[in-house]
Protein backbone atom coordinates (compact mmCIF):
# COMPACT_ATOMS: atom_id res chain seq x y z
CA UNK A 1 0.00 0.00 0.00
CA UNK A 2 1.19 3.53 -0.75
CA UNK A 3 -0.01 7.07 -0.22
CA UNK A 4 -0.12 9.33 -3.25
CA UNK A 5 -1.83 12.36 -4.72
CA UNK A 6 -4.18 11.77 -7.65
CA UNK A 7 -3.16 14.35 -10.25
CA UNK A 8 -5.47 13.16 -13.03
CA UNK A 9 -7.71 10.29 -14.13
CA UNK A 10 -8.21 9.37 -17.79
CA UNK A 11 -10.66 6.86 -19.20
CA UNK A 12 -9.40 4.84 -22.17
CA UNK A 13 -10.62 1.93 -24.25
CA UNK A 14 -8.79 -1.35 -24.88
CA UNK A 15 -9.80 -4.54 -26.65
CA UNK A 16 -11.12 -6.01 -23.38
CA UNK A 17 -13.05 -2.92 -22.26
CA UNK A 18 -12.57 0.40 -20.52
CA UNK A 19 -9.52 1.03 -18.31
CA UNK A 20 -8.34 4.00 -16.27
CA UNK A 21 -4.97 5.73 -16.24
CA UNK A 22 -4.53 7.17 -12.76
CA UNK A 23 -1.72 9.75 -12.53
CA UNK A 24 -0.19 9.39 -9.06
CA UNK A 25 2.49 11.62 -7.57
CA UNK A 26 4.39 12.44 -4.44
CA UNK A 27 7.37 14.69 -3.70
CA UNK A 28 9.76 12.22 -5.40
CA UNK A 29 8.02 12.02 -8.74
CA UNK A 30 5.03 10.53 -10.50
CA UNK A 31 3.76 7.27 -11.96
CA UNK A 32 0.69 6.04 -13.80
CA UNK A 33 -1.43 3.30 -12.25
CA UNK A 34 -3.88 1.20 -14.26
CA UNK A 35 -7.39 0.13 -13.31
CA UNK A 36 -8.25 -2.54 -15.88
CA UNK A 37 -11.81 -3.38 -16.96
CA UNK A 38 -13.11 -0.40 -15.01
CA UNK A 39 -16.80 0.03 -14.35
CA UNK A 40 -18.74 3.28 -14.74
CA UNK A 41 -19.02 3.40 -10.95
CA UNK A 42 -15.22 3.15 -10.56
CA UNK A 43 -14.76 5.93 -13.09
CA UNK A 44 -17.05 8.22 -11.09
CA UNK A 45 -15.49 7.36 -7.72
CA UNK A 46 -11.85 7.48 -8.79
CA UNK A 47 -12.44 10.59 -10.90
CA UNK A 48 -13.61 12.28 -7.71
CA UNK A 49 -10.19 11.66 -6.15
CA UNK A 50 -8.41 14.19 -8.40
CA UNK A 51 -6.47 16.59 -6.19
CA UNK A 52 -6.84 14.31 -3.15
CA UNK A 53 -4.56 11.97 -1.21
CA UNK A 54 -5.36 8.27 -1.61
CA UNK A 55 -4.31 4.85 -0.36
CA UNK A 56 -3.36 2.67 -3.30
CA UNK A 57 -2.97 -1.10 -3.26
CA UNK A 58 -1.63 -2.90 -6.30
CA UNK A 59 1.17 -4.87 -7.87
CA UNK A 60 3.93 -3.91 -10.25
CA UNK A 61 3.75 -5.82 -13.50
CA UNK A 62 5.72 -5.77 -16.73
CA UNK A 63 3.76 -4.98 -19.87
CA UNK A 64 5.51 -4.67 -23.23
CA UNK A 65 8.86 -4.38 -21.44
CA UNK A 66 7.62 -1.50 -19.31
CA UNK A 67 6.89 -1.52 -15.58
CA UNK A 68 3.42 -0.37 -14.55
CA UNK A 69 1.29 -0.38 -11.42
CA UNK A 70 -1.85 -2.54 -11.63
CA UNK A 71 -4.22 -1.03 -9.09
CA UNK A 72 -6.41 -3.45 -7.13
CA UNK A 73 -7.88 -0.94 -4.67
CA UNK A 74 -7.86 2.82 -4.24
CA UNK A 75 -9.52 4.77 -1.42
CA UNK A 76 -9.34 8.31 -0.11
CA UNK A 77 -6.79 8.71 2.67
CA UNK A 78 -6.90 10.81 5.80
CA UNK A 79 -6.02 14.49 5.26
CA UNK A 80 -2.27 15.05 4.98
CA UNK A 81 -0.06 17.96 3.91
CA UNK A 82 -0.28 18.29 0.14
CA UNK A 83 3.40 19.40 0.07
CA UNK A 84 4.36 15.76 0.72
CA UNK A 85 2.86 14.68 -2.59
CA UNK A 86 3.65 17.38 -5.13
CA UNK A 87 6.88 18.79 -6.47
CA UNK A 88 7.81 22.00 -4.66
CA UNK A 89 10.27 24.83 -5.11
CA UNK A 90 13.79 24.07 -3.83
CA UNK A 91 13.46 26.91 -1.30
CA UNK A 92 11.04 26.79 1.65
CA UNK A 93 7.98 29.04 1.54
CA UNK A 94 8.97 30.95 4.67
CA UNK A 95 12.39 31.74 3.19
CA UNK A 96 10.81 32.98 -0.03
CA UNK A 97 8.38 35.12 1.94
CA UNK A 98 11.16 36.69 4.02
CA UNK A 99 13.20 37.46 0.91
CA UNK A 100 10.34 38.97 -1.10
CA UNK A 101 9.12 41.05 1.84
CA UNK A 102 12.64 42.45 2.17
CA UNK A 103 12.51 43.56 -1.46
CA UNK A 104 9.12 45.20 -0.89
CA UNK A 105 10.78 47.30 1.83
CA UNK A 106 13.43 48.34 -0.69
CA UNK A 107 10.79 49.86 -3.00
CA UNK A 108 11.36 53.53 -2.22
CA UNK A 109 8.58 54.88 -4.43
CA UNK A 110 5.75 55.19 -1.86
CA UNK A 111 2.94 54.65 -4.37
CA UNK A 112 4.50 51.50 -5.80
CA UNK A 113 5.32 50.14 -2.35
CA UNK A 114 1.77 50.65 -1.05
CA UNK A 115 0.21 48.97 -4.09
CA UNK A 116 2.71 46.10 -4.07
CA UNK A 117 2.36 45.49 -0.34
CA UNK A 118 -1.45 45.52 -0.46
CA UNK A 119 -1.68 43.15 -3.43
CA UNK A 120 0.84 40.66 -2.01
CA UNK A 121 -1.02 40.75 1.29
CA UNK A 122 -4.36 40.24 -0.49
CA UNK A 123 -3.12 37.17 -2.39
CA UNK A 124 -0.42 35.99 0.02
CA UNK A 125 -1.64 32.41 0.44
CA UNK A 126 -1.96 31.80 -3.30
CA UNK A 127 1.20 33.70 -4.20
CA UNK A 128 3.39 31.50 -2.00
CA UNK A 129 1.83 28.20 -3.12
CA UNK A 130 0.89 28.67 -6.80
CA UNK A 131 3.06 27.57 -9.73
CA UNK A 132 4.42 30.11 -12.21
CA UNK A 133 3.07 28.20 -15.22
CA UNK A 134 1.09 25.11 -16.19
CA UNK A 135 4.14 23.64 -17.97
CA UNK A 136 7.69 24.38 -19.13
CA UNK A 137 9.00 26.35 -16.15
CA UNK A 138 8.37 26.62 -12.39
CA UNK A 139 5.17 24.56 -12.76
CA UNK A 140 5.27 23.31 -9.15
CA UNK A 141 4.16 24.36 -5.69
CA UNK A 142 5.61 27.77 -4.75
CA UNK A 143 7.02 28.07 -8.26
CA UNK A 144 5.54 31.56 -8.68
CA UNK A 145 7.23 32.91 -5.55
CA UNK A 146 10.50 31.12 -6.37
CA UNK A 147 10.51 32.54 -9.93
CA UNK A 148 9.77 36.00 -8.54
CA UNK A 149 12.52 35.78 -5.94
CA UNK A 150 15.06 34.59 -8.52
CA UNK A 151 14.14 37.52 -10.77
CA UNK A 152 14.55 39.96 -7.87
CA UNK A 153 18.05 38.67 -7.21
CA UNK A 154 18.94 39.01 -10.89
CA UNK A 155 17.55 42.56 -10.84
CA UNK A 156 19.64 43.32 -7.77
CA UNK A 157 22.80 42.33 -9.63
CA UNK A 158 21.75 44.23 -12.77
CA UNK A 159 21.04 47.41 -10.82
CA UNK A 160 24.45 47.18 -9.16
CA UNK A 161 26.13 46.86 -12.54
CA UNK A 162 23.92 49.53 -14.15
CA UNK A 163 23.16 52.16 -11.46
CA UNK A 164 20.96 54.16 -13.89
CA UNK A 165 18.26 51.53 -13.32
CA UNK A 166 15.55 52.50 -10.83
CA UNK A 167 15.37 49.78 -8.18
CA UNK A 168 11.84 50.73 -7.11
CA UNK A 169 10.58 50.19 -10.64
CA UNK A 170 12.47 46.91 -10.99
CA UNK A 171 11.42 45.41 -7.68
CA UNK A 172 7.75 46.46 -7.78
CA UNK A 173 7.40 45.50 -11.46
CA UNK A 174 8.92 42.07 -10.87
CA UNK A 175 6.88 41.30 -7.74
CA UNK A 176 3.62 42.11 -9.52
CA UNK A 177 4.41 41.01 -13.10
CA UNK A 178 3.00 37.47 -12.73
CA UNK A 179 0.76 37.93 -9.69
CA UNK A 180 -2.30 37.56 -11.92
CA UNK A 181 -1.39 33.88 -12.23
CA UNK A 182 -2.93 33.24 -8.82
CA UNK A 183 -6.25 33.79 -10.65
CA UNK A 184 -5.20 32.58 -14.11
CA UNK A 185 -4.08 29.13 -12.88
CA UNK A 186 -6.05 26.62 -10.83
CA UNK A 187 -3.34 25.93 -8.23
CA UNK A 188 -0.29 23.76 -7.48
CA UNK A 189 -1.97 20.41 -8.14
CA UNK A 190 -2.00 19.63 -11.88
CA UNK A 191 -2.26 23.34 -12.76
CA UNK A 192 -4.69 24.23 -15.52
CA UNK A 193 -6.02 27.51 -16.85
CA UNK A 194 -9.19 28.80 -15.21
CA UNK A 195 -12.02 30.25 -17.26
CA UNK A 196 -11.01 33.82 -16.39
CA UNK A 197 -7.40 32.86 -17.10
CA UNK A 198 -8.31 31.76 -20.60
CA UNK A 199 -10.58 34.69 -21.35
CA UNK A 200 -8.67 37.54 -19.67
CA UNK A 201 -5.09 36.38 -18.94
CA UNK A 202 -2.76 37.15 -16.06
CA UNK A 203 -1.46 40.45 -17.43
CA UNK A 204 -4.91 42.03 -17.76
CA UNK A 205 -5.99 40.49 -14.46
CA UNK A 206 -3.23 42.12 -12.44
CA UNK A 207 -3.51 45.48 -14.22
CA UNK A 208 -7.18 45.52 -13.22
CA UNK A 209 -6.21 44.61 -9.65
CA UNK A 210 -3.66 47.44 -9.56
CA UNK A 211 -6.44 49.88 -10.52
CA UNK A 212 -8.75 48.52 -7.81
CA UNK A 213 -6.08 48.82 -5.12
CA UNK A 214 -5.04 52.32 -6.24
CA UNK A 215 -8.68 53.41 -5.90
CA UNK A 216 -8.98 51.78 -2.47
CA UNK A 217 -5.82 53.59 -1.32
CA UNK A 218 -7.02 56.92 -2.69
CA UNK A 219 -4.00 57.40 -4.93
CA UNK A 220 -4.86 60.24 -7.27
CA UNK A 221 -2.23 62.97 -7.02
CA UNK A 222 -0.15 63.84 -10.08
CA UNK A 223 2.95 62.10 -8.69
CA UNK A 224 0.94 59.06 -7.63
CA UNK A 225 -0.70 58.84 -11.04
CA UNK A 226 2.67 58.78 -12.80
CA UNK A 227 3.97 56.03 -10.50
CA UNK A 228 0.78 54.10 -11.12
CA UNK A 229 1.15 54.51 -14.89
CA UNK A 230 4.77 53.35 -14.80
CA UNK A 231 3.88 50.30 -12.69
CA UNK A 232 1.14 49.38 -15.15
CA UNK A 233 3.55 49.71 -18.06
CA UNK A 234 6.11 47.43 -16.39
CA UNK A 235 3.44 44.75 -16.04
CA UNK A 236 1.87 45.27 -19.47
CA UNK A 237 5.20 45.02 -21.30
CA UNK A 238 6.98 42.20 -19.48
CA UNK A 239 6.37 39.61 -22.24
CA UNK A 240 8.46 41.86 -24.47
CA UNK A 241 6.85 41.20 -27.86
CA UNK A 242 3.35 41.35 -29.26
CA UNK A 243 3.65 37.77 -30.53
CA UNK A 244 4.44 36.65 -26.96
CA UNK A 245 1.17 38.14 -25.72
CA UNK A 246 2.55 41.49 -24.57
CA UNK A 247 -0.09 44.26 -24.84
CA UNK A 248 2.72 46.83 -24.99
CA UNK A 249 6.38 46.72 -25.98
CA UNK A 250 8.88 47.82 -23.30
CA UNK A 251 9.36 51.59 -23.48
CA UNK A 252 11.46 52.14 -20.35
CA UNK A 253 14.87 50.83 -19.29
CA UNK A 254 13.37 48.93 -16.40
CA UNK A 255 10.65 47.42 -18.57
CA UNK A 256 13.26 46.14 -21.01
CA UNK A 257 15.34 44.63 -18.21
CA UNK A 258 12.33 42.98 -16.53
CA UNK A 259 11.43 41.31 -19.83
CA UNK A 260 14.93 39.88 -20.26
CA UNK A 261 15.27 38.85 -16.61
CA UNK A 262 11.94 37.01 -16.86
CA UNK A 263 13.15 35.25 -20.00
CA UNK A 264 16.54 34.37 -18.52
CA UNK A 265 15.08 32.78 -15.39
CA UNK A 266 12.48 30.74 -17.28
CA UNK A 267 15.02 29.53 -19.85
CA UNK A 268 17.65 28.62 -17.26
CA UNK A 269 15.10 26.54 -15.39
CA UNK A 270 14.17 24.64 -18.56
CA UNK A 271 17.83 24.16 -19.50
CA UNK A 272 18.87 22.94 -16.06
CA UNK A 273 16.01 20.45 -15.93
CA UNK A 274 16.76 19.05 -19.40
CA UNK A 275 20.53 18.87 -18.87
CA UNK A 276 20.19 17.27 -15.42
CA UNK A 277 18.40 14.38 -17.16
CA UNK A 278 21.05 14.13 -19.90
CA UNK A 279 24.24 12.07 -19.78
CA UNK A 280 27.57 13.86 -20.32
CA UNK A 281 28.51 13.81 -23.99
CA UNK A 282 24.86 13.62 -25.11
CA UNK A 283 22.30 16.12 -26.32
CA UNK A 284 18.99 16.88 -24.64
CA UNK A 285 15.75 16.07 -26.47
CA UNK A 286 14.44 18.99 -28.48
CA UNK A 287 12.95 21.63 -26.20
CA UNK A 288 9.94 23.18 -27.89
CA UNK A 289 9.89 26.30 -25.70
CA UNK A 290 13.54 26.96 -26.60
CA UNK A 291 12.97 27.17 -30.35
CA UNK A 292 12.87 23.38 -30.55
CA UNK A 293 16.65 23.20 -30.07
CA UNK A 294 18.77 20.44 -28.54
CA UNK A 295 21.49 21.33 -26.04
CA UNK A 296 24.81 19.59 -25.51
CA UNK A 297 26.07 18.48 -22.09
CA UNK A 298 29.91 18.47 -22.09
CA UNK A 299 31.66 15.27 -21.07
CA UNK A 300 33.41 17.20 -18.30
CA UNK A 301 30.08 17.65 -16.46
CA UNK A 302 30.17 14.46 -14.39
Amino acid sequence: MLYALVANVTSKTAANGIYLDVDLQDSTGSTVGKVWQATEEQLQIIGGFIGKIVNVTGVKVTYRDQMQLKISNITEADSQAIEMFVESAPVAKNELQESIERYILLVEDPTMQRITRKLISKYSEQFYTHPAASKNHHEYMSGLAYHTDSMLKLADAMATLYPSLNRSYLYAGIILHDLGKVIELSGPVSPTYTTVGKLIGHINIIVSEIHVVAHELGLNSEAENESLMILEHLVLSHHGKYEYGSPKLPMMREAEIIHYIDNIDARMMMLDRALDATSPGDFTPRIFALENRQFYKPKSEN
